[in-house]
């Protein structure tokens, strides 16, 4: 891809901003036999755009956000009853005997 001086290369992993964008988003993927820049939103929402709207954007680089993961984090009260679900499963082994492993290949 060609650099640019006012806009800056994808970069697999970084994150950036743009008005052209509702929110802050991370560059995930840059495929460049199609010329798309793929990008995660903030919020987890995921979409492809062409190398044209990348330059036509004038993204810029952005340090991580605080809490980045959090679309995809268990709270962690959801998390605390998730695990006191499974250890309270008395009979996990047995109930788990039962699974036809077949069924699902």
């Amino acid at each position: 891809m060609i650099q640019h001086q006012s806009n800056p290369e994808p970069v697999v992993g970084m994150w950036y901003d743009s008005k052209d964008f509702y929110e802050c988003f991370k560059v995930i993927e840059c495929d460049d036999n199609k010329n798309s820049v793929e990008i995660q939103y903030f919020d987890g929402d995921i979409e492809e755009i062409d190398y044209d709207t990348w330059l036509a954007a004038h993204p810029h680089e952005i340090s991580e956000p605080e809490d980045a993961s959090a679309p995809y984090e268990l709270e962690h009260e959801d998390m605390l009853n998730l695990l006191n679900e499974i250890e309270n499963q008395e009979n996990l082994e047995e109930h788990l005997r039962h699974i036809d492993l077949d069924e699902y290949e």
